[in-house]
């Protein structure tokens, strides 16, 4: 368990590049601060992170390991999604108002 909140923790930094918050981060995985410390302590000791200037960095060793392990974010995959069925002749203006077919008939 702990070794998926190392992971999940890695990945918040990733995600978050230097907008991250602690206090979200404790909250995002149900830590206290104690633990919390503790985690980072130790992904610091295993090079994941690093500190420079007070700020908490993902080394590319901790990519690596998030790679490694297929841990990946919906951020990371560029794939572009095709709109097919959407027909652009057939777009309602913003304010017609929309009504539903058969709306005014009886069950």
């Amino acid at each position: 368990m702990d070794n998926y909140r190392k992971q999940l923790a890695l990945l918040y930094f990733k995600t978050s590049g230097n907008e991250y918050d602690l206090s979200e981060l404790m909250k995002l995985l149900g830590l206290r601060n104690n633990q919390l410390d503790l985690i980072l302590l130790e992904l610091k000791n295993d090079g994941f992170i690093c500190t420079n200037n007070y700020e908490i960095k993902i080394t590319e060793k901790g990519i690596l390991h998030l790679v490694s392990n297929n841990i990946t974010n919906n951020a990371d995959s560029s794939l572009q999604y095709l709109f097919k069925n959407i027909v652009v002749e057939n777009i309602m203006a913003l304010n017609e108002p929309y009504v539903p077919k058969k709306f005014l008939t009886k069950i």
